[in-house]
């Protein structure tokens, strides 16, 4: 457990990083980090922006919360408050509705070979979900966050939610005739996800 959580980022396009939203949520016993360098936390003060590559900076910043227990609690019961829309029940809510909303608005239409009255029977069905570039991005530490095409760009690294996501799309593989990802591979994308998730 730490009372402050930093993201000494170098620039401005690493902080929409999915790592950053994962402190918003409760840390052991509920306690949440404030969070040091993201412009939108840092408006309302749910955390404190430094400039970026400014080491006195952050050390500054960072010795002014921990001498300030009033300031650092408050800032960390802001940062929770807002963070309640990210927890997984209120996603799972927010996916539903608008699974709903599909499901009620927009009707399922097949369409009719050409010259032939009857609907196609493979009309519904899915295609084959190619897996070359996916796979091309992936390595023995997992997948990468940014490429140049088809090239991984192995100068950005990984993220945890762009491995999450790998690891729903292994663990959704499975219907007759889809390649299945190796438990290995599915492993990798695993690693990346914290042990303890807040329901």
């Amino acid at each position: 457990m730490s009372d402050v959580y930093v993201t000494p980022y170098l620039n401005e396009a690493q902080m929409t990083s999915g790592h950053v939203g994962l402190q918003f949520r409760p840390g052991n016993g509920g306690r949440l980090h404030p969070l040091l360098a993201r412009p939108r936390a840092a408006g309302d003060e749910r955390g404190i922006l430094v400039p970026f590559g400014d080491a006195p900076a952050i050390g500054g910043a960072i010795a002014a919360l921990l001498t300030d227990d009033a300031r650092r609690l408050a800032m960390r019961e802001r940062a929770y408050a807002s963070s309640r829309s990210m927890t997984w029940p209120r996603i799972a809510e927010r996916y539903l509705a608008a699974f709903d909303s599909a499901r009620r608005t927009h009707r399922l239409r097949v369409v009719a070979r050409p010259g032939n009255n009857e609907p196609a029977r493979d009309a519904l069905a899915q295609p084959a979900m190619p897996l070359g570039h996916f796979l091309s991005l992936t390595d023995d530490t997992g997948l990468f966050q940014h490429a140049l095409h088809c090239v991984p760009d192995r100068a950005h690294g990984y993220c945890t939610d762009d491995n999450a996501r790998a690891l729903l799309v292994a663990c959704a593989l499975g219907k007759p005739g889809e390649q299945l990802l190796s438990d290995e591979l599915t492993g990798r994308f695993a690693a990346f996800v914290p042990a303890r998730l807040e329901r």
